[in-house]
Order: structure tokens, then sequence, then C-alpha cells
């Protein structure tokens, strides 16, 4: 997916590993209020390139990554992103032989309560949820752990991980088989957790940044963590942005 929307830009106006160390927005000039004369809008950004200016800044970032670069710009803003808890997440993946996984249940997969004390949250069974997936003499096994109170298993070597695993679905389904390969993705306060009081925490954030043109937020820290409400949530924030300088022309071209 990232591939296609970068497919889409000029290679020149991507820069890869190149973190942001601040975000400002452009310091008041009394020379130019003097001669009535607009003042300079947009962004300021500082990287390893140097700080550049831009129009309209999207930060699709976890919330307590986009609280660091605002908190400088707006306390109270940071304040509301900064209280945005996360969890963190493992995902072990496994290839098996059809014939292998003959004795599995009818279905997508499963979720495992929090009561049975296991390391698994959930298993989805990839070669049956998406057609096209896998050959048809093979399915894939996409496990998840983690979560809240399961921190530790992230420092779990791949060996560890993998036998837990192994074990939970023997239990679980009966799974004897020995997967044909196991890959195995660690993500790290990545999965936001919406508790009491979210809403109103996303009420001070939505009317912070409606004071801030130019500015729009997108992930999966506000109004749902699935890949299509991160979709939803940055195609509302580029139009967002593309409102705010819309309303700025007519404003700089009377000035």
């Amino acid at each position: 997916m990232t591939d296609g929307v970068a497919a889409q830009l000029q290679p020149g106006s991507i820069h890869l590993s190149s973190p942001v160390h601040s975000l400002a927005r452009p310091a008041h000039d009394l020379r130019r209020e003097r001669l009535h004369m607009p003042q300079d809008t947009g962004w300021l950004i500082e990287t390893a390139f140097g700080q550049e200016r831009f129009d309209g800044v999207i930060l699709a970032l976890s919330a307590w990554a986009s609280a660091s670069l605002l908190r400088p710009i707006d306390a109270e803003l940071a304040e509301a992103l900064a209280g945005v808890p996360y969890s963190s997440s493992i995902t072990v993946t496994m290839g098996f032989n059809r014939a292998d996984l003959a004795g599995l249940p009818p279905g997508f997969g499963f979720l495992v309560p929090v009561k049975e004390g296991r390391s698994m949250l959930a298993c989805t069974f990839v070669h049956a949820k998406f057609a096209g997936r896998t050959p048809p003499d093979k399915g894939v096994l996409r496990c998840f752990l983690g979560g809240s109170g399961n921190e530790h298993l992230l420092d779990e070597t791949d060996a560890r991980l993998t036998a837990i695993v192994l074990k939970e679905l023997s239990e679980i389904l009966g799974l004897r088989a020995t997967p044909n390969f196991v890959r195995i993705c660690r993500s790290r306060h990545a999965m936001a957790q919406y508790g009491v009081g979210h809403l109103e925490r996303m009420q001070i954030v939505r009317d912070t940044v409606a004071t801030l043109p130019g500015l729009a937020l997108a992930g999966n820290a506000y109004q749902g963590i699935g890949v299509p409400d991160c979709i939803r949530t940055g195609q509302e924030a580029a139009e967002s942005v593309l409102r705010s300088l819309q309303q700025e022309e007519p404003a700089a071209a009377t000035a």
C-alpha cells in the first residue's frame, strides 16, 4: 500500500530515515506588520537536511510522538496527545502445508479471552480469510501476542516466541505440525488504547488543531485502530490541510 502511494510522488520529495528534530510556526515579523505586509504562514520543519518551510503538515505518528513535536507550540494539545495510552504487539506468522491444517475448525480464526491466561491474543487463518493469499496446498496462521500487561514478551527470543505459539496452538487447536517458515514482527508502543475519557481527550485535540491552520493529525490514536480507519484519517487530514490552504489564498491575494 505504501509503495503504491510512493509511486505517485516525485522521488525527490521523499526523504527516508530523516527524523524530524523540531516543528515550529514562523515568528511574527513586526517589520511586515508595520508595512502592512502579510505575515509568513505555514510550518518550519527541522531535519538533518536543515530547516524547511511547508504550507501544511500532517503528523501521521503515534500520539506520543506528535505530542513531543507539538509541545513547544501548544502545551494543552501536547498533554492531550501524550495522555493516549499505548500497548505493544507481536505478530508471529507461520506457514504450513495445507494438509497439516485439515483439522482446523471452520471460520477465519479465533480470539483468546484474557481469563485464559495465555500469551496468544488471537489467531487468523489467513488462507481461509483472504482468497489468493497462499497457494492451494499451503496455509498461513498469523498469531498475535502482547497487549497490556505482556510487554515482557517483546524481549523474548524468536525461538522462545515460536515455542510459546506452537505450544498454545497445540493446546487450542490440536495442531502438531512443524511450520515451513516463521516470521516474527515486534511493534513497540504501536497500539493505541481507547480508555475512559478518550472521547473528551479527542475533543480537546480537535478543538486545538482547528486553531492551527495547515496542521492535521492522522493515525490509529483518534477514531479507530484498523487499517480502514487509518486510511480514512489520512484522507480527512489531507482534505483538512487543503481546505486550510484554500482559505488562506484569497486573504493573501487581497493583502
